[in-house]
């Protein structure tokens, strides 16, 4: 019963005037197992609180190299996300639960390396954009009377209402609107082991104050699991793909788009029937006009009867 939401890097500007890194804030590796499904009791209200912790120290270009050729600054951000969702009881288009989230982002620590080749500056931390959204909940399909197929689609945007420096080249807040619908899908492949997808359309509007419109993009996570304890605990593998479609509108690069790919361990942990635990590490690879390197998230859930 997971959202969207995270925070990455937006609108990096350097001293030798290339440009790209223009996508907003996704959901990179944010939700991972069980995505599709909700927390007992299936429907009021659920909290859930996610912290992550971001390394890096490779600014790509748009051919995966060294960006301006120089060596790139060390960068450590820590996000803390906290979310709201209501599921609602009754059932209405195709015999779904309306679901309503609410997600509050904050910049807690940027860490980046100052006096850097690159020429890059920060802001402080401070408030994230908010992300609201609406969608439906489906309950689970039966195969041999266990659950076989759950599956949600939410239709969420992203507010402009974070710390905003347009001096700075990272900042909390992206400037713009964003529209980011997304289809979660959870399959049973047997009562134990399970293969979890969340996809997602991005489309931004453009920042007036750069003139920069970030090209629409897909991205999606994915994580299959394998329940080892009854309800209990669940090992897998998780990981998530990034590809912006086009370039970016008023970019002086030529190629601006974003790519890249990330794979890694992880947990969930049922404490109780309506409270668990998630932990998921991720490396990433293949990063074009990015930054590339080490991703750890911890979220906690709880559902309310």
């Amino acid at each position: 019963m997971n959202k969207k939401a995270v925070f990455i890097l937006l609108g990096l500007l350097c001293c030798f005037e290339i440009r790209a890194y223009d996508l907003p804030p996704m959901n990179l590796g944010l939700t991972s197992f069980l995505d599709g499904t909700s927390l007992p009791p299936h429907y009021g209200f659920y909290w859930i609180q996610y912290a992550e912790q971001y390394h890096t120290d490779e600014f790509t270009n748009a051919k995966g190299q060294k960006l301006a050729g120089v060596s790139s600054p060390d960068f450590d951000p820590m996000y803390t996300l906290t979310q709201l969702t209501y599921v609602s009881q009754g059932r209405y288009l195709l015999g779904a639960h309306s679901v309503s989230t609410l997600i509050i982002p904050y910049m807690m620590d940027f860490r980046l390396q100052e006096d850097n080749a690159l020429g890059l500056s920060a802001t402080s931390s401070g408030l994230g954009d908010l992300t609201g959204g609406i969608g439906l909940q489906w309950d689970p399909l039966m195969k041999n009377g266990r659950p076989f197929w759950v599956n949600r689609a939410e239709f969420s945007m992203n507010f402009p209402t974070g710390e905003y420096d347009v001096h700075k080249n990272i900042n909390p807040g992206s400037n713009h609107y964003s529209f980011d619908p997304y289809w979660a899908s959870t399959v049973f492949i047997t009562a134990h082991w399970s293969v979890s997808t969340r996809m997602n359309f991005l489309w931004n509007q453009r920042n007036e104050d750069t003139g920069v419109k970030a090209g629409s993009a897909f991205h999606m996570n994915y994580a299959s699991a394998y329940e080892v304890l009854d309800k209990k605990l669940y090992l897998g593998i998780a990981g998530y793909y990034l590809k912006q479609l086009k370039n970016s509108e008023g970019d002086p690069a030529a190629d601006s788009k974003e790519r890249v790919f990330a794979i890694g361990p992880g947990f969930l942990w049922g404490i109780t029937q309506s409270t668990g635990v998630t932990f998921n590490a991720y490396q990433e690879m293949a990063a074009e006009n990015r930054t590339q390197g080490q991703r750890y998230v911890l979220s906690l859930a709880h559902g309310f009867a």
